[in-house]
C-alpha cells in the first residue's frame, strides 16, 4: 500500500499536479534552453550592460485594451562565429507526408527533441494579480507580441499593475555559458479600459 502512494504521489509531481503549465515559446526557443534558463535563474546577476533593455514597455506604462501591445527590447548578447559541429539554432522538423500520418495510426513514431540552441535566450514573465501563474515567453528574438489569449488574461485583469521581469543568457548547446543576466528593477505597466 505505501509503495502504491509513492508511485501516485511521483506521477502526480510528474504531471504537474498544482504547477504552473511551460511558456509559449518564440523564436527558435525550445523547452530544454527554457530548463536550462529557469536552473540557472537564481544564479542571475544584475548587469544593465548585459540584461535585457527595454523599450516597450516603458516604466508605469498604460497600455489600451483594444489591442495588444508588442514588448520590445534590446540585448547585447549576441550571437557568436559559427563554432563547427555546433548549431546555432534549432531547425524546424522537415515535413511529414500523408503515408507517415497513415502509418502513425498502426505504429506511432517517436520524434527526436529539436537540435541544441547556441545563442542568446530571453525568459520574460509577467506576474498578474491574483494569479498564481505567470504570462510567460521563452525566444531568442528580442520582441513579444502578446498573442490573444495573453492579452485575455491581462485584460480580464485590467485596472491592476502588472511586473514583468526578464533574465537573458547565452547558450552553447542549451548550456549556459554566459549569465544569467537580469536589470536591477522589474517593469510595472497596466492596461486601461
Amino acid at each position: 500500500m505505501r509503495v502504491v502512494g509513492v508511485v501516485t504521489l511521483l506521477l502526480v509531481s510528474a504531471c504537474g499536479g498544482g504547477t504552473c503549465p511551460e511558456p509559449r515559446y518564440g523564436g527558435k526557443a525550445t523547452d530544454e534552453a527554457w530548463r536550462s534558463l529557469v536552473d540557472a535563474e537564481a544564479r542571475a546577476t544584475v548587469d544593465a550592460a548585459k540584461a535585457p533593455g527595454f523599450s516597450v514597455p516603458m516604466p508605469d506604462q498604460a497600455f489600451p485594451a483594444a489591442s495588444a501591445p508588442t514588448f520590445t527590447w534590446a540585448s547585447t548578447l549576441v550571437v557568436r562565429p559559427e563554432t563547427p559541429g555546433v548549431h546555432r539554432y534549432a531547425a524546424a522538423p522537415p515535413p511529414r507526408s500523408a503515408w507517415q500520418h497513415l502509418s502513425d495510426l498502426v505504429v506511432p513514431s517517436a520524434w527526436a527533441h529539436l537540435a541544441p540552441i547556441t545563442g542568446p535566450v530571453h525568459l520574460l514573465r509577467v506576474a498578474v494579480p491574483g494569479r498564481t501563474c505567470p504570462v510567460e515567453l521563452v525566444t531568442t528574438q528580442t520582441t513579444w507580441a502578446l498573442a490573444a489569449d495573453e492579452w485575455k488574461v491581462l485584460t480580464d485583469a485590467k485596472g491592476k499593475t502588472f511586473t514583468l521581469s526578464a533574465v537573458s543568457a547565452y547558450l552553447e548547446q542549451n548550456r549556459v555559458t554566459e549569465g544569467p543576466y537580469r536589470p536591477a528593477s522589474t517593469l510595472n505597466f497596466t492596461v486601461s479600459p
